[in-house]
């Protein structure tokens, strides 16, 4: 027998004896009086017995109020039924436990395929801006060389006129010139000396071109 928790040894009911010598059952609060007949077997069987019932009552309902304190649905169950309901609970506990260990497992799952998207999209955003630094980049230094090339060709293009100029005037000055063909041969071989290749070509080209110019117009003068 359990009362409070603890183990018992369930006692026989006997018979007592008041101060006035008479036999009786105690019988919760109540005192049940035993008749002094011999033959009277029944009555005290009868006692016996509700005596029983009423202390196994009693038990249960403290067993009852044990339970309560643990859980409620137990309290009012029946006590054959009361491990098969805890297990029952144990196996509700676990599911449920299960079950929210999952759903936490779904949320940092989530949360974890939340961080990576923006992960990858924060990449994605730095390679296209490092994409687009480096095109610009790019550009510019086209640019800048576009920009030096014309510069370049501008300054020889203006060197080139600059030497054209004075070819034609050194050609016209040999050409008109009333020095010797000596001393001219010199001044002009001191002059082709100082130019570059392809001006000195220039020169000896275009003196040529005039001499054969000048040659057929004392031609056509002599002709007339």
């Amino acid at each position: 027998m359990m009362i409070g928790g603890k183990k018992q040894k369930q006692r026989p009911l006997r018979g007592k004896k008041d101060k006035r010598g008479r036999r009786y059952i105690q019988h919760g609060v109540d005192r049940v009086y035993i008749r002094s007949k011999k033959n009277d077997k029944k009555l005290i069987r009868k006692l016996i017995r509700e005596a029983l019932e009423d202390e196994k009552q009693q038990h249960q309902q403290q067993q009852k109020q044990q339970l309560s304190k643990e859980s409620p649905v137990l309290a009012w169950s029946n006590p054959n039924q009361v491990e098969m309901i805890k297990s029952i609970q144990g196996t509700n506990f676990r599911e449920s436990l299960l079950k929210n260990q999952q759903e936490l497992d779904k949320e940092t799952k989530k949360k974890i395929i939340d961080l990576t998207k923006d992960d990858i999209q924060v990449k994605q955003e730095i390679n296209t801006r490092q994409i687009d630094e480096q095109l610009q980049s790019m550009i510019e230094m086209q640019n800048q060389i576009k920009e030096k090339n014309l510069l370049e060709l501008d300054s020889l293009m203006k060197a080139n006129q600059n030497n054209l100029t004075a070819t034609n005037d050194l050609v016209k000055e040999y050409l008109n010139s009333t020095m010797s063909s000596t001393k001219l041969s010199t001044n002009l071989g001191n002059e082709l000396k100082d130019m570059v290749k392809n001006q000195r070509i220039s020169v000896i080209d275009l003196i040529m071109m005039r001499s054969k110019h000048k040659e057929n117009e004392f031609k056509l003068k002599v002709v007339e």
